[in-house]
Order: structure tokens, then C-alpha cells, then sequence
């Protein structure tokens, strides 16, 4: 697969695996700039509950993930003017990896990651 062809199976393994309470915005632009998406998160009526219950998602795909920590963590790099521009957001944002070939998610909270923080 391109990586074109990755990001575009990684947007859609992400959507499909969203709960239904999830409402997905997508904020991709043609030139796949910026954040993907936002994401609000609904009570059990469907009723959304407010800016508490807001944040945004960059989805990554990779075709095949390489593990570290004995298959506890994977190996991502993270450019660190990508890192201030997440971290630059009044709202929290999360790091989707997805691994295209197993269409498994792995996920970190970016903006309350005080590692991550010390390095941007």
C-alpha cells in the first residue's frame, strides 16, 4: 500500500470502530494539514454534554506497528513542531495510531502527557 492508500484505510478502520455516542466532525483539508477530526461525545439520550466532552483526534496509520517494551508500547516519531502544534489547543488531543494490517488502534492523550510536554 501507498502511504496515501494507509491514511485514507487508517481514517476508515478509525470511524468505524468510533462508539455510537461518539459525533465525528472531520477537520481534514485536501492538503491533509492540521488535526483530523473532533470528536463530542454524547450522553446516553444522544444529548450532547458540552465543551467538557470535546477533543480532537490525529489519526496516523502505520501498515505494520513495531512494538517495544515487551509489546507494551509502539514505536511512533513525532516531529517536534507537530508536538507544539497539538499542544498549542485550548482542548484536549489525541494521537490515533492505527495499525492498517491488524485494524488495531492504539491511542495517547497528547495535552496532559507531561513527557511529551517537557519535550515540545
Amino acid at each position: 500500500m501507498t502511504p496515501g492508500e494507509i491514511g485514507i484505510e487508517a481514517g476508515r478502520i478509525f470511524t468505524y470502530n468510533l462508539p455510537s455516542n461518539w459525533l465525528f466532525r472531520s477537520q481534514e483539508d485536501q492538503n491533509d494539514h492540521g488535526i483530523d477530526a473532533e470528536i463530542e461525545v454524547t450522553d446516553h439520550k444522544g444529548v450532547a454534554r458540552g465543551s467538557e466532552f470535546v477533543f480532537k483526534v490525529q489519526i496516523k496509520g502505520e501498515a505494520n506497528c513495531t512494538f517495544l517494551k515487551n509489546k507494551q508500547a509502539i514505536s511512533f516519531n513525532l516531529p517536534t513542531g507537530k508536538l507544539r502544534y497539538y499542544l498549542s489547543f485550548n482542548i484536549p488531543v489525541i494521537l490515533v495510531v492505527v495499525e492498517v494490517s491488524s485494524e488495531t488502534l492504539y491511542w495517547l492523550s497528547i495535552t496532559d502527557n507531561d513527557e511529551l510536554i517537557s519535550k515540545a
